[in-house]
């Protein structure tokens, strides 16, 4: 129990430090399932998740983390 609350208190600290709201940490979260299952993932399937929140509350949210250089959206053509 010990090694999970500490692990809760990190992930507190880091989304603190790039000040995450509850939007984009649930994006990350998305986002680093589909990296560790070698999976892409587009902006739309990211803005479709309406469980999450609207699709405009998502898009902000994507846009956010765009903006603290958070992870880089990368064109596949």
């Amino acid at each position: 129990m010990n090694k999970y609350l500490k692990l809760v208190k990190q992930i507190k600290k880091i989304n603190s430090e790039y000040v995450l709201n509850q939007y984009e940490i649930k994006i990350l979260n998305i986002v680093a399932e589909a990296y560790s299952n070698n999976s892409m993932i587009s902006v739309q399937d990211l803005i479709c998740h309406r469980e999450i929140a609207s699709q405009a509350t998502l898009h902000c949210a994507f846009k956010g983390l765009v903006n603290k250089q958070l992870f880089l959206p990368k064109l596949i053509t």
